[in-house]
């Protein structure tokens, strides 16, 4: 069978012999529309034949020779007709045939309805393939394969067009591909696509574009087009033009233009030149952009780049082959970490503790801990003066007290990245007694859209009491001796001394020792050789051990290896009667139970020993009787404790030798403040020893010697303490005076029955 097209509309007779290609074309068989794969082996012209050409009726219009008109006619006169499509269905369906299988689309994927995209994708083909003298206009042709509209056949009304095999030469229209062999032919017989093997229509070149967003140098393996910026950041565009073939652009050059993201030119075209099989060049890559430190969050910027195969920017040429890459954009956001910060100093020195009378500076700032610039950000300060030792909640404090003014800070404001920023210094000046002044410090937010962060700092104000040691050593560490005359104990590698010292070089005033420290821990702002050169030697002159000190920091010297053991000075000996003073006979004597002693007065000449089975209290002063002018009159007390000895808070003076040794593991504890209502509890270490500790301060004249001794005194301040001032200052809460005459002067024991003919000081004296 075959089908024969005669001038106007007729269909194919039957019978005759088929001739069928095998395989398919665009994926359609013989006689198999393209759109619907219906067989029907009749029909007609893929367009109607309209129009005369010298005396041969054809599909195709005679003036027919250059792209535009080829394009005008294929969608304007037969797909679109002023946009309400043929004029008959036959028309329609036939422009859309073309323009799919010019496209190279197979059946499957043709579209009847083509969008703007698919046309101007079509376009650009002709186009090309025109600009570049691929196409020939008017020439005769042979071919294998046909094509036709099918109409009334074995499906009357198929409203398609098919691919069948016959042979023949016509006039037509041969588009050639980049390579320059036959890609699609248009017969102007019938505007029947015809041919043998038939091609994807390809320009002689494709460009594609492309843009890159970063903060650094181009980089041509670089595919990032989105990236997050920060305020005073830079960003960085980079603009590539690739030529993916299949030929190379030569002689045409491409140009480029830059473009923002709503596609309004930024930079004219410029010419970027020939370009190779697969060759890509980095067009542009001078824009940066500095972020402003006031940009909102969210803002973007972003580019793209515009190609055109011509060497001139819009240069009207008709073939409409430019065009646009993606686009890159960075958008603005602000990642920043805001830590608000007090540093509180008392007299320019970090602290949390002051004295009466000194200054207390808040230095106020915030920290940013990401490299993101914050934006308007609030500040609020809070203060408040509580009474007594103060510890800041959870959450902290965000009220002030009634009258407090926050200093000026000059926020909101912004702050930058990965730095701390100052805000504000506030100094409160002569604190009070018995206060904590605080201070919060918030800021909102602290993060991008996160909560507000906070800090508060305390400082609290109370009296740093000291004590100081004439005529003596002090000894810390050596434990209770195992038997008596070995010096064979333990030793407490922790036991320290500690105490306040003003840390000052020439001026080493407050807790010191005339004479050594002998220490297994820490000797602690406590100074030793105390007025040698008027305190201007070193506090660790005599500080046993004085290496790896550091003055400055209060480390005054310790970890010495070995301290005098503690006698054994408990022996049970004569009853004492029950009384409440001090023995007014020399002798030894023992008391069972816990014994409160009030106010006593040794006599001249009694040298008594007292050694207690409990705890002692002591309510009341204990003192030598005076008028001595021998040896033989010095009195003697010395009171032994198998327990804890508690010195009331009004005692001012004690005379005497007063020993705290353990009971077993516990007990051994000398305090200097007690109240009479509870002698045998220890003072909470509060408010209370503020009140009830002030007012009295306590002379030792003689010794101490206890497991351990806390000085619990409140009197007075390092802050008014002087290198060079004697026992009898007031500003010292504790004072030990050990004299001669605790030599002199030896009280009978059942332990030690020796005398002193004589003493005599030999050198070295310490």
């Amino acid at each position: 069978m075959f089908i024969a097209f005669f001038a106007g509309f007729y269909l194919t007779g039957r019978g005759e012999t088929a001739q069928a290609y095998a395989g398919t074309i665009y994926g359609r068989s013989a006689y198999h529309g393209y759109f619907g794969n219906v067989y029907d082996d009749a029909g007609t012209y893929v367009f109607p034949r309209y129009y005369d050409n010298g005396g041969v009726m054809e599909a195709l219009p005679t003036n027919i020779n250059t792209a535009d008109e080829f394009i005008n006619f294929i969608i304007y006169t037969q797909y679109d007709y002023d946009n309400g499509g043929g004029t008959s269905p036959q028309e329609k369906t036939g422009a859309a045939f073309i323009i799919n299988t010019m496209l190279g689309r197979t059946g499957a994927n043709g579209k009847r309805t083509l969008s703007a995209q698919d046309l101007d994708d079509w376009q650009k083909l002709v186009r090309t393939a025109a600009a570049q003298g691929h196409v020939n206009w008017r020439t005769n042709f042979s071919y294998t394969v046909n094509s036709f509209y099918q109409g009334c056949g074995t499906s009357c009304g198929t409203n398609d067009d098919a691919f069948y095999s016959e042979s023949g030469t016509k006039p037509s229209i041969v588009f050639r591909d980049a390579n320059n062999t036959i890609a699609y032919v248009v017969k102007w017989e019938c505007a029947n696509p015809v041919g043998g093997t038939f091609r994807t229509l390809q320009p002689a070149w494709e460009g594609v574009g492309r843009t890159v967003v970063g903060d650094g140098v181009p980089d041509p393996g670089d595919t990032t087009t989105s990236i997050s910026t920060r305020p005073g950041d830079t960003v960085h565009f980079d603009h590539y033009v690739k030529n993916i073939g299949p030929g190379q652009t030569s002689p045409d050059n491409i140009s480029f233009a830059i473009l923002d993201g709503a596609g309004a030119t930024l930079q004219p075209g410029q010419d970027s030149g020939s370009y190779a099989i697969n060759q890509e060049k980095l067009v542009d890559s001078d824009e940066n952009i500095v972020v402003p430190l006031n940009a909102t969050p969210g803002t973007q910027y972003c580019r793209k780049v515009l190609w055109d195969w011509k060497n001139s920017w819009g240069d009207g040429d008709g073939t409409g082959t430019s065009g646009t890459g993606p686009v890159a954009c960075a958008t603005v956001i602000q990642n920043y970490s805001l830590a608000p910060n007090i540093v509180a100093k008392v007299d320019g020195v970090v602290s949390d503790s002051a004295e009466p009378g000194q200054n207390v500076t808040f230095e106020y700032s915030v920290t940013n801990n990401d490299n993101g610039i914050s934006q308007s950000t609030s500040c609020t300060i809070y203060g408040l003066t509580k009474t007594g030792y103060y510890t800041p909640p959870t959450p902290h404090d965000t009220t002030s007290d009634v009258g407090f003014v926050q200093p000026a800070h000059g926020c909101p404001r912004n702050f930058p990245g990965m730095a701390k920023t100052d805000l504000v210094n506030e100094t409160v000046s002569n604190v009070v007694l018995n206060r904590t002044y605080c201070r919060t410090l918030v800021v909102n937010p602290a993060t991008p859209g996160g909560p507000a962060a906070d800090t508060e700092v305390c400082v609290r104000v109370g009296n740093k009491p000291y004590a100081r040691v004439y005529g003596g050593d002090v000894a810390i560490g050596g434990g209770l001796e195992i038997t008596p005359d070995s010096n064979d104990c333990s030793q407490d590698g922790s036991a320290s001394v500690v105490g306040w010292n003003r840390q000052a070089a020439g001026d080493w005033a407050g807790a010191g020792v005339q004479f050594a420290a002998y220490a297994m821990g820490r000797i602690f702002d406590t100074a030793t050789s105390l007025g040698n050169s008027a305190g201007a030697s070193p506090p660790t002159a005599l500080s046993f051990a004085n290496t790896s000190t550091s003055a400055a920091s209060g480390n005054f010297g310790g970890a010495f290896n070995k301290v005098a053991c503690v006698p054994d000075y408990y022996d049970e000996s004569t009853p004492l009667p029950s009384t409440s003073t001090v023995p007014a006979v020399s002798g030894s004597y023992r008391r069972t139970g816990d014994w409160s002693l009030a106010a006593s007065t040794v006599p001249v000449g009694v040298r008594a020993t007292v050694y207690v089975d409990g705890n002692l209290f002591i309510g009341g002063n204990i003192t030598y009787a005076g008028g001595w002018t021998n040896a033989s009159d010095i009195p003697m007390l010395r009171i032994v404790v198998l327990g804890d000895i508690f010195i009331g808070n009004d005692v001012d003076q004690l005379d005497g030798m007063y020993v705290a040794q353990q009971d077993g593991s516990a007990k051994g504890i000398i305090y200097t403040c007690a109240l009479a209502s509870a002698p045998y509890t220890p003072m909470v270490l509060d408010g209370t020893l503020l009140t009830q500790c002030d007012d009295t301060k306590l002379t030792v004249n003689g010794a101490l010697v206890a497991r351990q001794i806390q000085l619990l005194r409140t009197v007075g301040t390092k802050k008014n303490a002087t290198a060079s001032e004697n026992a009898s200052s007031a500003n010292i809460a504790e004072a030990f005076n050990y004299g001669p005459a605790l030599w002199i002067s030896q009280p009978p024991s059942a332990i030690d029955t020796a005398d002193y003919d004589a003493i005599t000081s030999l050198p070295p004296i310490l």
